[in-house]
């Protein structure tokens, strides 16, 4: 259910690797409403909080805290979505250490704060990253 035909073909068209999914709305928050939660829709996981990073080819990674370690895995396809408990590894640590040099990444600007991309920016200097507000 990840990686429908709309998505894959948005990502090409994009020319992008991967997007990156907070469960926020432009409000940066992450008490939204139902119809906002796009990590539900694609992957099932009904958490409050977490990160989708779907890769155009090969799995997809769902990064959440202690909290879902056990409800994740539960609600996702392991065949699609990998699921990273953030208490072990954090997921800048782990996209550093599993993404290429010149990974091209999308991210929603209206989802992420200036803060998070500052963020993303420093810690991952291999990759670049691209304001893609919807796929």
């Amino acid at each position: 259910m990840i990686k429908t035909e709309s998505l894959i073909h948005t990502m090409k068209q994009n020319k992008i690797d991967g997007y990156l999914l907070p469960r926020n709305n432009m409000f940066i928050s992450e008490d939204i409403h139902p119809a906002e939660n796009k990590i539900m829709k694609l992957c099932g996981f009904s958490g409050s909080a977490g990160t989708l990073l779907i890769i155009r080819e090969g799995k997809s990674y769902l990064f959440v805290d202690g909290r879902y370690e056990l409800q994740a895995p539960e609600e996702t396809d392991s065949t699609e979505v990998e699921v990273i408990c953030t208490t072990k590894i954090s997921m800048y640590d782990w996209m550093r250490a599993n993404l290429p040099e010149g990974f091209k990444l999308g991210l929603n600007p209206q989802t992420i704060s200036i803060a998070e991309y500052s963020k993303l920016q420093n810690k991952l200097p291999q990759i670049k990253i691209y304001a893609i507000e919807e796929l």
